[in-house]
């Protein structure tokens, strides 16, 4: 290469070579460019690449090396973001992949990474319009579909989410990713074995991917397994120690085990690492409810619904709230906004129908009750409101069936025992309704103000043993 900076000392100047040299001059940083252009690509391909296979850490130096070359290359720029939300540093991630679609707006992979982008930050509708346009840009582009699944499952659609992205991984069934994604959908229908599949076949893809574990330690808590959750999420956690979602789990892996200031500590960190993290700020509202911090609780829990609008979750603890301060009216309209923003969500419907029975409107309260075990069969509270139902019709039948329905999914529960109570005392057994009474108050049960006041346990009061079992207080 010519050094032509060299020359001018030496060279007289004429008009002509003043031309000459200035075409060089513009040819030279066109030629440079093209090499550099090259050169980033190259490095993009090799930061993919490196996040590809979990490593990102090293994606995130290749990304910043393309970006040290080219400020303003889009692809550079949009991967250095999604390498950013894998690593838990969520709002800087999304700054980058919105940024990256303002500097080429055409690329759908840019597009698919936003939709990335939006869906960490829980805004699952702009993360589905990204993933749609992505596809329009680029069918081809196995990201589209996938991630448009995902943003679907969110949206409550379980089969349209399933056909996505499997369509994702006929593109490219080497994306860990989309298995774990896959995964989700089975999670959605309590399908743990089919769950557990997909997710290991994630991890058999590439080895350091912690949604994958995480996805493993949530199959591990439903089916009971806490040691082993606890296991998944500390693996997860040495992989990436700024994973939110980590400390989400562990929190519920806490809650089960018992240890709520654990659970609590969990939560803070979550919040603290991501203050977007909706499903965070969602159960800290549940854990300060339970704690009775009621206005910490309204704070957390009203900004889950801000993060997320189809947080079912977050509104059915809100109007629990409201409820439990005799704010009746808010705490139903709460209940009727979650299930319209999340119409699968069988513990609103069960709570709905619980006010209705304190309303003594036992028509609605049945149907939306009904409308809880069909959307989930697993819903013990259902079958125990079913039965002070059926209990307060004169249907002791039916009571009888649905507190064995209750007490099958879990014969310890505590809420259970006490309807089983209410059967008996209704059926005329007060002894056995008596001795179960004391089973539940040996167990920790402590709401005699309840016991005292329940009309369904009147037989009881009149009983014999009964002021026996009030000097458990």
């Amino acid at each position: 290469m010519i050094d032509y900076t060299a020359r001018v000392g030496v060279i007289p100047i004429s008009k002509l070579w003043a031309f000459f040299l200035l075409g060089a001059l513009l040819l030279f940083p066109l030629t440079g460019c093209g090499g550099s252009a090259r050169q980033v690509e190259k490095l993009v391909q090799a930061g993919t690449a490196d996040l590809e296979k979990g490593e990102v850490d090293q994606a995130i130096g290749q990304f910043d090396k393309a970006l040290a070359l080219s400020p303003e290359n889009a692809p550079a720029m949009s991967m250095k973001g999604l390498a950013l939300l894998e690593k838990g540093e969520i709002a800087q991630g999304f700054d980058l992949c919105k940024k990256a679609l303002i500097k080429d707006s055409k690329k759908a992979k840019v597009r698919a990474n936003l939709s990335e982008a939006f869906y960490a930050r829980g805004k699952y509708d702009r993360a589905l319009a990204e993933a749609e346009r992505a596809m329009e840009l680029d069918p081809s582009l196995p990201e589209g579909p996938a991630l448009a699944g995902r943003a679907e499952l969110r949206r409550g659609n379980i089969e349209a989410a399933r056909s996505l992205i499997k369509k994702g991984i006929e593109l490219n069934g080497g994306n860990a990713r989309f298995y774990v994604y896959l995964g989700e959908t089975n999670v959605a229908e309590k399908n743990w074995t089919a769950a557990n599949e997909n997710y290991r076949k994630a991890i058999d893809l590439t080895a350091k991917l912690p949604i994958a574990q995480l996805g493993i330690a949530q199959v591990l808590l439903e089916l009971g397994d806490k040691e082993g959750a606890f296991k998944a999420v500390r693996e997860a956690l040495e992989i990436n120690p700024k994973m939110a979602k980590a400390y989400v789990i562990r929190a519920r892996t806490f809650l089960a085990s018992g240890s709520l200031k654990s659970a609590m500590e969990d939560l803070d960190r979550a919040v603290e690492i991501d203050s977007g993290d909706g499903e965070a700020h969602a159960l800290l509202g549940r854990v300060l409810m339970e704690r009775g911090e009621a206005q910490k609780a309204e704070f957390h829990l009203q900004r889950a619904i801000d993060l997320n609008p189809r947080n079912g979750d977050a509104y059915c603890n809100l109007a629990i709230i409201n409820l439990a301060l005799g704010k009746k009216d808010q705490g139903v309209e709460l209940l009727k906004r979650g299930i319209a923003a999340s119409p699968e969500h069988s513990l609103a419907y069960s709570i709905l129908g619980q006010t209705y029975i304190t309303e003594g409107n036992y028509q609605e309260a049945l149907k939306v009750l009904k409308k809880s075990i069909e959307l989930d069969s697993g819903n013990s509270l259902a079958y125990c409101y079913l039965t002070r139902l059926s209990l307060l019709t004169k249907n002791t039948g039916e009571a009888e069936k649905y507190i064995r329905a209750a007490l099958k999914l879990d014969a310890r529960d505590g809420l259970s025992l006490y309807y089983l109570a209410c059967t008996q005392a209704q059926q005329g057994k007060t002894a056995e309704a008596l001795a179960t009474l004391k089973k539940i108050v040996k167990g920790g049960f402590r709401d005699f103000r309840r016991i005292e006041n329940d009309p369904l346990l009147a037989p009881v009061r009149s009983s014999a043993g009964y002021r026996e079992l009030l000097r458990g207080k």
